[in-house]
C-alpha cells in the first residue's frame, strides 16, 4: 500500500533520508523531487563500463583480464555510480559470496546495463541472481570461461534473463541440442547474434522445422556462430550440416568453415582447428 511521504514530519524525513543507502536516497528523490527534508542531493556519477569483483567486493575501471592491476573505484559512505553500458563480473566462485542481493556494494549502484560478461566464474543460482538487481532488461549476455553448477544451465540462465538479444558462450558451451527448444520457450525474438564456442556434435541435432521458425522470428540480419569443441572428420561434419540445412537454406561455402544462408539470416559451423 502506497504511503504518503507529505504525512511525514520534517523530522522523520531527515531520519528516513540518514538512514536509507544512497540508492535509495536517489530512488526518492527520483520519485519526489525537491521534497523538503530529503536532503542533501544523493548525486550520481556515470561510469559506463567497469569490472565487479564481487569475492573482495570491490570494482574497478578495467577488463576483466587486468583486474588485478587496475585501480579501484572509491567507493565512500555516500558515494552512488552508475553503469549504464557493459558491466563485466569476474573471478566469482561459490563459497566466495554467501547471497548476491545481499552485499552492501550494490548499495553503491545503479544498475542499467544493456550488456553483462561473465569472465572465468562458476555460474550458479546465486550469481544468476544479480539479474534480480538490475533496473531495465539485460539484453546481451557473455561467458568466458566459465563453470556451470546448475541442473540445466541454459534453462536458467533463460529464465534469469528473458529479454536477450545476442548470447554468447566462449570456452565452453553447457548444453546440447536442447538450446534450440530452451530459446524458444523463453520467447526469444529479433535476436541479433548466438555464439557457441567448444561446442558438441549434438549442438546440431536439431529438428528443421523448428530452426526455421526459430530463425524467422529474429532480427532479420541473424547470425548464429557454431565453433566445435574438437576436430570432427570433414566429411562427417558436412553431412551432418548439410543433412540438417540444404534444403532449406542457401550453401554459400563449405571451405574452411560452413556458411548457409536463408535470406540475410546466416548460420556458420566452424570446425576445431587440428594442428
Amino acid at each position: 500500500m502506497p504511503f504518503p511521504l507529505s504525512s511525514l514530519p520534517y523530522g522523520l524525513r531527515q531520519r528516513l533520508r540518514e538512514l536509507v543507502t544512497p540508492a535509495e536516497a536517489y530512488d526518492l528523490q527520483i520519485a519526489a523531487p525537491n521534497f523538503v527534508g530529503f536532503q542533501p542531493l544523493q548525486k550520481l556519477q556515470k561510469i559506463g563500463n567497469c569490472t565487479m569483483g564481487l569475492k573482495i567486493q570491490s570494482v574497478r575501471l578495467c577488463f576483466p583480464f587486468y583486474f588485478d592491476d587496475a585501480p579501484p573505484i572509491d567507493i565512500a559512505e555516500n558515494s552512488l555510480y552508475g553503469i549504464d553500458q557493459l558491466l563485466w563480473i569476474a573471478q566469482v566462485k561459490p563459497p566466495d559470496v554467501p547471497d548476491i542481493k545481499t552485499l552492501a556494494i550494490f548499495d553503491h549502484f545503479k544498475l542499467t546495463p544493456d550488456y553483462i560478461s561473465f569472465h572465468t566464474c562458476c555460474i550458479d543460482a546465486n550469481l544468476l541472481s544479480v539479474a534480480t538487481l538490475m533496473q531495465r532488461p539485460v539484453n546481451k549476455l557473455w561467458f568466458t570461461n566459465c563453470t556451470y553448477n546448475l541442473k540445466e544451465p541454459l534453462k536458467t540462465i533463460c529464465n534469469a534473463f528473458k529479454h536477450l538479444t545476442f548470447v554468447g558462450f566462449e570456452n565452453y558451451s553447457p548444453f546440447g541440442n536442447e538450446w534450440l527448444d530452451v530459446f524458444t520457450a523463453a520467447n526469444y525474438i529479433n535476436m541479433t547474434n548466438c555464439c557457441f564456442r567448444d561446442a558438441s556434435l549434438d549442438t546440431l541435432n536439431v529438428n528443421i522445422d523448428a530452426l526455421i521458425k526459430f530463425f524467422e522470428a529474429q532480427d532479420k540480419d541473424f547470425k548464429i556462430s557454431i565453433v566445435m569443441s574438437e576436430y570432427i572428420d570433414w566429411a562427417i561434419l558436412y553431412d551432418t550440416i548439410d543433412n540438417l540445412l540444404g534444403k532449406h537454406f542457401e550453401c554459400i561455402h563449405t571451405d574452411l568453415n560452413f556458411l548457409y544462408k536463408r535470406g540475410n539470416r546466416t548460420f556458420r559451423l566452424i570446425n576445431f582447428y587440428k594442428a
